[in-house]
């Protein structure tokens, strides 16, 4: 450890800091382990309350039902390209393909929702902020998927719905706060 006495030549010179009120420098790379406590008096992380997970869910929520078919028609009203697939999928059930077949819709709403909830709890609001952090907001088990070229070709405009259905969504909750 470095004691204050090391730095007292190069700190007597600097106005209104006295020694005393330094605190000791740790340069055995041991950092907390080597007995420091760490700050809170002034931590702007302990400041920030923690997101409410079920706050996110509901906001990713955007129509409040668990019925992916609802999900898809509003997706067809906000006229994202493809989403009529998502409405009128195969409904057969006989084999593994048509069960995937089946389940299109399914992930594209899960993904949306969790996109949604994701940029609730970083407070994403803007476009800009949406195109900045696609990856982010993608991130996860969805990430490939809508990243990938096909998926392009088949929801071409899938960005833009997005960034609406988010902009609609901070709406209604400004809404709700501003009524309470």
């Amino acid at each position: 450890m470095l004691q204050n006495g090391f730095l007292g030549g190069v700190l007597s010179a600097l106005p209104n800091i006295k020694l005393s009120d330094l605190p000791n420098i740790d340069v055995s790379g041991k950092g907390m382990a080597a007995g420091m406590t760490p700050p809170t008096e002034g931590d702007p992380k302990s400041k920030v309350p923690p997101i409410n997970q079920d706050a996110a869910a509901k906001f990713g929520n955007w129509l409040g039902t668990t019925d992916t078919k609802a999900a898809a028609a509003d997706l067809m009203k906000r006229n994202l390209t493809g989403a009529n697939q998502l409405v009128f999928e195969n409904q057969k059930t006989g084999t593994a393909d048509e069960i995937k077949n089946k389940n299109q819709s399914d992930w594209k709403i899960s993904a949306i929702q969790d996109m949604l909830a994701n940029a609730y709890k970083l407070g994403i609001k803007t476009p800009e902020a949406v195109t900045a952090n696609w990856n982010v907001l993608t991130n996860g088990k969805w990430k490939d998927a809508i990243n990938d070229p096909t998926f392009a070709v088949v929801h071409p405009n899938f960005p833009d719905v997005f960034k609406k259905l988010l902009a609609d969504q901070w709406a209604k909750q400004n809404n709700s706060i501003a009524q309470k």
